[in-house]
């Protein structure tokens, strides 16, 4: 067990600080990939297919290893682990800064910092949860805001050394800046490791995180995944491609700098916007998620459509504020979604699951753009990719009794048996209607039963929400639940701000959980932490007296 520390104290925001600068380094570098395959392209006189790999690799295993590296934490110590992760970024651009092989720095700029940045970025996270309490989704986004400041920066300051010093002078300053990430490792003074080192029992540790059996069978998990995958492979895009596409229609590489920097403050702002918004409710987190997607989407066509530097300007302010609030939010969500007691595992896939697009995403655009000699319809696939992602967030992040109505609906109108033909178009609503009739009703069909059929109704009588009263609190509701007796059960729940209590749900049916597959709920509590009134989506219950 890790030692206990104390909560919420200025050491804690002293590590939120290294946290946020680790991702000022991670995305700072990834923003800046773009440009280097520009000049790598003409240092070796290469098409870009095979520089397409830096960003895949880089991204790809950066995100794609957090599952592992969080398996790590259990073996070894978060400080020892950002020291390793530190020292292999600078040994990539160190060895990258002396090689004149394509293949060598492809490798030393993607493979090394890629492995690197995870070790660096995973571990401190993971880190954070043992510092804070009350003020930890706060903390959780605060610790992302770096990655806005990167992007604003990085692309200025590898302009700036590249026409100095050239690319492989750029590497090398790169090497030293990347070293620091040993001196933020210092504050990691608590440790998570609690087993001798394992091949077997970290691999095991890795299985429990991605194929948890829970999630899994969970059809909301898995459209969280394929949306999240959607988003990703089109995220990179525009740090690729942009470059390109400026360089091809005259504009200087100090503008394409402009433009990236631009949108890291637009990043930026959201993200702090974001921390302003922190105990917001879940129902607006989630809306605010299915919005940044949206925008995120509409900010892909102003890339092609237009060469004018406002327009272009304002589809870089449109993708940053965008990517800010999605890659801010996305933790809350998927406690608002799947639980706290699930949010190592969510996290985990949800990183791998970045990984992946990334992977996926370059050389995928590459080859289509290779394919139709034009960089273009790259930004119209990705602006489709989005909108698909952007249709299974709106899907799956509802509540559940919203999802259980968006079911009956699918079961309706979309079932198999039939297809209206006036609706070609539909194809991807077939789909997902098909996939949450056959894998997802099942799980959800038992909260179509309104509250008061798991309550006893000659003590708990149904309202209007209107006539509910006031002392309701938004809380998420953790799925582990303790019955006292058969008629009495104890629920952990948590406010918005992320404290944790146990409360008391009194004379339900004969062991009956009203709150059975409810992540997100308003309750009314008593002084003693019973329940007095229950409200989820407008099915709302209160004792009576």
């Amino acid at each position: 067990m890790p030692p206990k520390v104390s909560k919420d104290t200025t050491h804690g925001w002293l590590v939120v600080a290294t946290c946020s600068a680790a991702f000022f380094l991670f995305t700072g570098n990834a923003s800046c990939l773009g440009l280097v395959e520009v000049e790598l392209s003409s240092l070796f006189k290469d098409s870009g297919s095979s520089l397409s790999a830096i960003n895949a690799l880089y991204n790809g295993l950066g995100w794609g290893l957090a599952p592992v590296v969080a398996a790590l934490t259990k073996f070894f110590s978060c400080r020892l682990l950002s020291c390793c992760g530190s020292f292999l970024c600078f040994l990539g651009f160190f060895v990258a800064s002396t090689s004149q092989s394509l293949l060598v720095i492809v490798f030393c700029t993607g493979v090394l910092p890629g492995i690197g940045f995870s070790l660096m970025v995973v571990s401190s996270n993971i880190l954070l949860s043992e510092y804070f309490d009350k003020k930890r989704p706060l903390a959780l986004i605060i610790s992302v805001i770096g990655g806005g400041m990167g992007i604003v920066v990085f692309p200025h300051i590898f302009t700036t050394l590249n026409q100095t010093y050239g690319i492989h002078g750029t590497f090398l300053i790169l090497s030293a800046l990347n070293s620091h990430g040993i001196m933020f490792s210092i504050l990691y003074d608590v440790s998570l490791a609690n087993s001798k080192p394992n091949a077997m029992a970290i691999l095991r540790q890795v299985y429990r995180t991605v194929f948890d059996p829970e999630l899994l069978r969970s059809a909301r998990y898995t459209g969280v995944c394929a949306a999240y995958l959607l988003l990703y492979v089109a995220y990179g895009i525009p740090f690729l491609f942009l470059p390109v596409k400026n360089a091809k229609t005259g504009l200087s590489k100090e503008v394409t700098s402009l433009l990236i920097s631009v949108s890291g403050i637009s990043n930026l702002a959201s993200r702090f916007i974001m921390a302003g918004l922190a105990s917001t409710s879940g129902q607006r987190r989630r809306f605010f998620l299915s919005v940044s997607f949206a925008m995120n989407a509409v900010s892909f066509l102003f890339f092609p459509l237009f060469s004018d530097i406002l327009f272009l300007s304002v589809g870089a302010v449109l993708f940053g504020f965008s990517a800010g609030i999605f890659i801010s939010i996305t933790p809350p969500v998927l406690i608002d979604l799947f639980g706290v007691d699930k949010l190592s595992s969510t996290l985990g896939t949800n990183y791998l699951v970045i990984g992946t697009g990334y992977i996926l995403g370059g050389p995928l655009m590459r080859h289509l753009s290779l394919a139709m000699s034009a960089i273009d319809p790259v930004f119209y696939t990705s602006a489709g990719c989005t909108v698909m992602g952007m249709l299974l967030i709106m899907t799956v992040s509802c509540d559940s009794r919203s999802l259980a109505r968006i079911l009956k609906m699918f079961k309706r109108h979309f079932a198999p048996v039939s297809i209206p033909p006036v609706l070609p178009h539909c194809t991807l609503l077939y789909g997902v209607g098909f996939l949450f009739q056959n894998q997802a009703f099942s799980e959800v069909k038992t909260i179509m039963v309104s509250l008061i059929h798991n309550l006893d109704d000659t003590k708990w009588v149904e309202v209007n929400s209107s006539d509910r009263g006031d002392g309701f609190v938004e809380f998420a509701i953790n799925r582990t639940t303790t019955p006292l007796d058969a008629h009495t059960l104890k629920i952990s729940v948590a406010d918005n701000a992320g404290n944790f209590k146990n409360v008391v749900i009194n004379n339900t049916r004969d062991n009956s959980n009203p709150l059975k597959n409810v992540n997100q709920a308003d309750l009314k509590l008593d002084e003693e932490g019973n329940v007095v009134g229950i409200d989820v989506e407008g099915d709302c219950v209160i004792t009576k007296g």
